[in-house]
């Protein structure tokens, strides 16, 4: 998958593993990155999993952590 991205790691995603994870400060781009994302991923025949998707969120819990806008906190539920 890394490869896939290289070229945006860390610009609006960010990948470990499996699990990938798109941050915008706004929404003007957010479908656009989106659908850049999976036009990649299927190009390559990457299966993906609709089930874990989660759009327009403030809030995710990711690899043991609570992002949220603004910032980030430790799941408790991972402690």
């Amino acid at each position: 998958i890394n490869n896939i991205l290289y070229n945006i790691l860390n610009i609006y995603t960010t990948i470990y593993l499996n699990n990938i994870l798109i941050f915008l400060n706004n929404k003007a781009d957010y479908e656009r990155y989106i659908s850049n994302i999976l036009k990649r991923l299927t190009k390559t025949n990457l299966q993906i999993n609709t089930d874990k998707y989660e759009f327009y969120t403030k809030k995710i819990k990711y690899l043991g952590f609570i992002i949220i806008l603004g910032g980030i906190k430790m799941d408790l539920e991972k402690i």
